[in-house]
């Protein structure tokens, strides 16, 4: 072997090593992502990772993929709370967007008592979507308007169970609300039509108030601290309303089709004021009935927030407050109180019943955390930086 012979030899050795030695060092990142599911797919955590002070909330629990790469994505799509305990649906999809996996757990101080996660769930059309528990049965219920489906989702003494049925009485133009063992759907401001979805039978349209015509604006508040809640739609139902017509401008409180009391306001006529930019919110604490209105100053766009009041038996509606300017972004109602976010720094903020703008706390979180209002909770969210664990607190309102 020549010396020319030898030196071709050791460099094409020499090459290889050098090849292997490369090969050995490529990121992860750089190789083909082709994982292999091991049909886990969300997982629990029961400590924070995220919260530095907990600003008066309670840990609730953290929620992690076991797929970072072949399900990447997990966001917490609804939230809800029952006797102290939080309960939620939190969703993982693939990378492809293409499957959506789900898990409904029940939690409390960092533990998860109760969960499922059995069943399909339908893919890219969860912002379209409704949900609902019935708490006591722990049964998860959801309406996706897009595919026309009603499911019910459950384990029952130990068996899964999943059932969908296919629900056609809804039109594009109706809003609703979807209730547990019910789905609403307004007609209009005053005609309601429900559809008890438990029994799957189709009840009879009703009016909601005493009213000639539909409101400028209107809401409705359903008492599940009735006895016949969720059975009884008619009466267990609060409806709050800003009414403006040729015989006056008016805001008034009904229970069922029973006006319980109006509250005369002006004479403007009804052309000054735009339903598209009017609102009403009601709310029971107790035995008090808070009703909430932000309407458009007559023949212009500014928008003026009042509060109302009516004790239930007294057949009288007070005022609180009135015509106080509109500057934050209003998201919620609650005992009296608006909820929303500031235009001067984007935190949350409330309205009190003094109509006084307050800072509403969040925990403090290495990442931020954002709030959903249920029933009877203030629900904080944070999301670590890559999007692969949310943490999730609450505390009361």
């Amino acid at each position: 072997m020549t010396k020319h012979d030898c030196f071709s030899l050791v460099l094409i050795f020499t090459i290889f090593l050098i090849t292997v030695s490369c090969d050995k060092e490529k990121s992860p990142d750089d190789q083909p992502v082709n994982p292999a599911d091991s049909g886990r797919y969300i997982v629990t955590y029961n400590e924070s990772q995220l919260a530095g002070n907990l600003n008066g909330y309670r840990f609730e629990s953290a929620f992690g993929t076991a797929e970072p790469l072949a399900y990447p994505y997990l966001w917490l799509q609804f939230a809800d709370d029952y006797n102290d305990s939080i309960r939620l649906v939190v969703l993982n999809q693939n990378a492809a967007k293409s499957i959506t996996r789900y898990m409904t757990a029940n939690c409390y101080n960092g533990n998860i008592s109760r969960k499922f996660d059995h069943g399909t769930f339908p893919n890219d059309v969860s912002n379209s979507m409704s949900f609902a528990f019935d708490h006591p049965k722990f049964l998860l219920f959801w309406y996706d308007k897009v595919n026309g489906t009603i499911t019910q989702t459950a384990t029952v003494f130990g068996m899964n169970a999943q059932v969908s049925q296919i629900f056609t009485g809804m039109q594009d133009q109706y809003s609703y609300q979807f209730l547990n063992r019910y789905l609403i759907r307004y007609i209009s401001g005053i005609s309601l039509w429900p559809f008890n979805h438990a029994n799957w039978n189709d009840e009879t349209q009703f009016v909601a108030t005493s009213e000639l015509s539909a409101p400028k604006a209107i809401g409705h508040y359903f008492d599940e601290t009735f006895s016949t809640f969720p059975y009884d739609v008619l009466h267990n139902m609060y409806s709050g309303f800003f009414q403006s017509t040729y015989a006056g401008t008016y805001v008034g409180i009904s229970k069922g089709s029973t006006n319980l009391d109006t509250l005369m306001l002006n004479n403007n006529p009804p052309e000054w004021y735009d339903p598209q930019i009017c609102s009403a919110f009601i709310d029971k604490s107790g035995d008090t009935l808070y009703l909430g209105t932000t309407v458009n100053v007559p023949n212009t766009i500014q928008v003026v927030s009042s509060l109302y009041r009516l004790i239930e038996g007294s057949g009288r509606m007070e005022v609180v407050y009135s015509d106080i300017p509109v500057v934050h972004q209003l998201r919620f109602f609650r005992h009296g109180y608006y909820y929303g976010t500031s235009s001067t720094d984007g935190k949350p903020v409330r309205i009190n019943r003094s109509g006084v703008a307050e800072s509403v706390p969040v925990p403090e979180t290495s990442t931020g955390a954002s709030l959903i209002y249920s029933s009877n909770k203030i629900i904080a969210l944070s999301v670590s930086p890559d999007g692969k664990r949310l943490e999730v607190f609450s505390r009361d309102y």
